[in-house]
């Protein structure tokens, strides 16, 4: 466990944006470098698969963060505390790790539950994959 708290993971989050108030939006991808030890991320990153995710209902965001998946109260903090549902897609592989990890979020609770998901895995796989694998293949 201390190997994996040590290792960073490049984190892709998928984000919604708007140029202009009267603008379309449009999809963008914000890469991030992050250490992590839990939730969906880290999860998706040691086990190589997607991972999906929704807070139950009852619980609070920051009781879910804490039971589930073990952040700290000052982890929760740095957290966005409107997400309800969770979907990580892994991207290639660094030995027993994943390479990247693209990260989805989302206010509605059910956005990546099922039946949802497999439509979004598949999705994710043929529109993002590609490019993302392509902008990794001579990273270490």
């Amino acid at each position: 466990m201390a190997d994996l708290l040590n290792r960073r993971c490049t984190i892709g989050r998928l984000a919604l944006r708007l140029a202009k108030a009267d603008a379309l939006p449009y999809w963008s991808i914000v890469v991030e470098t992050c250490a992590f030890s839990h939730g969906v991320v880290g999860i998706c990153f040691k086990q190589k698969v997607p991972h999906h995710w929704s807070l139950p209902p009852g619980q609070t965001f920051e009781e879910a963060m804490i039971d589930r998946w073990d952040f700290s109260h000052d982890e929760v903090k740095r957290l966005m505390q409107d997400r309800k549902s969770f979907f990580a897609m892994p991207i290639g592989e660094s030995g027993k790790y994943a390479k990247a990890v693209l990260f989805m979020d989302s206010p509605q609770t059910d956005r990546f539950a099922e039946p949802n998901i497999a439509s979004i895995e598949q999705v994710t796989r043929n529109l993002f994959l590609p490019i993302l694998e392509e902008i990794l293949k001579d990273t270490n």
